[in-house]
């Protein structure tokens, strides 16, 4: 096994038995290593990034503050998503009846999430991009800008 030009090349060597099994795994292990990436944009201080559900691409406030991906009404009439019940959320707002579906997939940039929990918030002004996505990628700050990875 070489490195060229950062990729991983079988050289066609002879080992000794059991050797080549080991480099075969050394190289799976290594191709799961590596991450996709986004980094967010920035806007007046806030996060924002373009998700695709079901197809339709759609604007999200990444928020980290949020327990779930938040749908405004715009969304909703654009994905007619299936409830699956209803629940009190705490906003800063206060207290509110939302409907909870769960988002079969959705994409942020090579970035996947599959089985979200999503909220439907007629009243929001924003589609919010919270933890029950983020919790599924690693999020950090670099360089004054957001950067997700998988």
């Amino acid at each position: 096994m070489r490195i060229e030009k950062g990729r991983v090349m079988l050289v066609p060597l002879l080992l000794p038995a059991g050797l080549g099994v080991i480099a075969y795994c050394l190289l799976q292990a290594y191709k799961g290593m590596r991450r996709s990436s986004v980094v967010v944009r920035k806007s007046r201080g806030l996060y924002w990034t373009d998700g695709i559900i079901n197809g339709h691409t759609l604007t999200f406030l990444v928020d980290t503050g949020a327990t779930d991906i938040v749908l405004n009404q715009e969304a909703i009439e654009l994905l007619k998503p299936i409830p699956h019940g209803t629940d009190t959320l705490s906003s800063a707002n206060g207290r509110l009846e939302v409907q909870w579906t769960v988002v079969e997939e959705i994409h942020i940039g090579p970035l996947v999430g599959r089985d979200i929990c999503a909220v439907m918030v007629p009243g929001a002004v924003h589609n919010l991009l919270g933890l029950s996505f983020l919790e599924k990628t690693r999020f950090h700050y670099r360089d004054g800008n957001l950067v997700l990875e998988q």
